[in-house]
């Protein structure tokens, strides 16, 4: 189709393009961030090179660690754990790269026994034994919630039942009492 070919000619010549959404600018030719005065081959020996000194460790932590979702290198000079993107706003964890999980029943990121916790916070030299302890300690809170559920349940029930036939008997001892005290027999 004569459109297409000529919309495809113009974005080769356009190598340069923006995200209307996020205003993120990046290469059209090898679609990664904007490299301006660097060509694209130079820029992914770059990369490589990036990607080599960010893993490295030195004084027990990676050099930078990617953003989970848009995969920029952040490196953390000081500070806790907790990163935020600044280029997208996504809130992990600098030790393992993971994103933080809002899931208050089943505990967040910094929990020693959450599924979603840290693996370098809890057990970090033993992954089996931790994946157990974490796997079993929500296995038992989906189990304990809906039988602690089930109970409350019942008893209430139990308690409404109870109290209709309870509270008819005892406002008629209540009113016999009363009648008794003034004399008044039935």
């Amino acid at each position: 189709h004569l459109k297409c070919i000529c919309l495809y000619l113009i974005l080769l010549f356009l190598t340069q393009i923006q995200c209307p959404t996020c205003q993120f600018v990046w290469c059209f030719k090898c679609h990664s961030p904007w490299h301006e005065g660097v060509n694209c081959k130079e820029y992914k020996k770059g990369d490589k090179l990036l990607r080599h000194w960010a893993s490295e460790i030195e004084h027990g932590q990676r050099n930078a660690q990617k953003c989970p979702k848009c995969k920029i290198h952040i490196q953390r000079t000081e500070g806790c754990d907790h990163m935020t993107c600044s280029q997208c706003n996504t809130n992990f964890c600098y030790r393992c790269g993971e994103r933080y999980r809002q899931l208050r029943f089943f505990g967040d990121h910094t929990s020693n026994l959450s599924i979603f916790g840290c693996k370098y916070r809890y057990l970090p030299e033993r992954p089996h034994l931790r994946r157990l302890i974490r796997g079993s300690v929500c296995a038992g809170k989906l189990f304990v919630a809906p039988v602690i559920l089930v109970l409350g349940l019942a008893l209430g029930a139990i308690a409404v039942v109870i109290g209709l036939f309870v509270f008819p008997i005892y406002c008629l001892c209540k009113k016999q009492r009363k009648r008794s005290r003034t004399g008044m027999h039935w």
